[in-house]
């Protein structure tokens, strides 16, 4: 087809980063949505966050001012030398060693798409006995590096406003951002995370998560790091609805290997002893599970379904090993499960009550450890 247009050197465009996120916002938070609006300060959660996985934070900060967000932490504070790096260039935040990050859906991308799609950005950190402040406009440098002063403490504090011109303007929602940081305080246990005053803290961990507002059956919770997976699980049972849980490296999953793995464990492990189906077992179960590992891989471009084979069976070998063992030392367990999950036909059995199951199971519990 015949053209009188020329294509040599003038014709390509060369875009700044900032601007080629501006021009194609979806390429990297997936829309200019509320949902995407709040990609943001998952990327920016997530690198708080991270701080406390690596071992230099315990708190965590979120407030919300109408449009403006901040995020703090008290971990090692950004270098000061790189704040124009990190936010200014697309994985200038990029670490020499594996970095576990609990942002899914701009995973490895970095601070620099929340600058450019911010009308304001500000961060401040706090290091090596000194503070710095460092101002963005529209992803670009509003002035030099401001020295404040000494410091006492360390960490980094990011504080930003969307820019509506590009984004769609709404509310943060403000009760999601609370169940997300109240998931990741479970997931992280010890670690503090205050939103708008309100505190999130689980010194337990997910054994917290599965009891909150819930009387349970035969709860199990175990933690353990093999081969580089850190696998945290909590199991339990109740006369509610059911609610299984995925999260990988904190970020929640749809599915993936490790929740099919969980519920064919636990259905190996109670199908030895007893007939429960599968559906009924899973009728009444509350359960979560965590997994930690440096390379996960996905089945979807959401990042939200884990394909990696080693996980499923690292989780399946721990439940089954941990959960046999739950049920084996203290077999007024499985009775007293069997009872909520199949009352009828239990009765039938003349199989003990709940509170005498569960008197057994304590005193059992009792025996073991005066024998200890």
């Amino acid at each position: 087809m015949a053209t009188t247009s020329e294509y040599n050197a003038s014709s390509i465009q060369v875009l700044q980063a900032w601007e080629a996120v501006r021009k194609r916002p979806g390429m990297y938070i997936g829309g200019v949505d509320r949902a995407a609006m709040h990609h943001l300060l998952w990327e920016i959660l997530g690198n708080a966050i991270d701080e406390t996985l690596a071992g230099f934070g315990t708190h965590v900060r979120v407030d919300v001012d109408g449009p403006r967000i901040t995020i703090e932490d008290d971990g090692r504070g950004i270098p000061p030398s790189v704040i124009d790096r990190i936010f200014t260039v697309l994985h200038g935040g990029a670490y020499k060693q594996p970095h576990v990050h609990l942002s899914s859906s701009m995973w490895g991308i970095g601070a620099m798409p929340v600058c450019a799609l911010s009308s304001e950005l500000e961060v401040t950190v706090w290091r090596d006995g000194h503070e710095h402040r460092q101002r963005f406009v529209r992803g670009e440098p509003n002035g030099e590096l401001e020295y404040r002063g000494r410091a006492t403490r360390t960490g980094t504090r990011v504080s930003f406003v969307p820019d509506f011109t590009i984004i769609e303007e709404s509310a943060w929602d403000v009760p999601m951002i609370h169940a997300r940081c109240h998931d990741l305080a479970a997931l992280l246990p010890g670690t503090t995370i205050v939103v708008d005053g309100h505190t999130h803290r689980f010194d337990k961990g997910l054994g917290d998560l599965v009891r909150e507002d819930r009387e349970l059956v035969e709860p199990m919770h175990v933690r353990v790091t093999d081969d580089g997976i850190t696998i945290d699980v909590a199991i339990g049972w109740h006369a509610g609805p059911p609610s299984i849980r995925g999260f990988v490296n904190g970020s929640p999953s749809i599915d993936g290997v490790h929740l099919e793995a969980l519920r064919n464990a636990t259905h190996a492990v109670v199908a030895r002893r007893t007939r429960v189906s599968r559906t009924r077992l899973e009728k009444h179960m509350v359960a979560v599970v965590h997994v930690m590992l440096a390379d996960p891989r996905y089945g979807n471009p959401s990042r939200d379904w884990l394909q990696n084979p080693e996980v499923e069976v690292a989780v399946r070998t721990v439940v089954e090993r941990e959960l046999a063992l739950h049920f084996d030392e203290a077999p007024a367990a499985l009775d007293a499960l069997l009872l909520l999950l199949e009352p009828k036909r239990q009765a039938v059995k003349s199989i003990r009550t709940l509170p005498q199951a569960l008197r057994a199971r304590a005193k059992s519990k009792a025996s073991r450890t005066r024998e200890s």
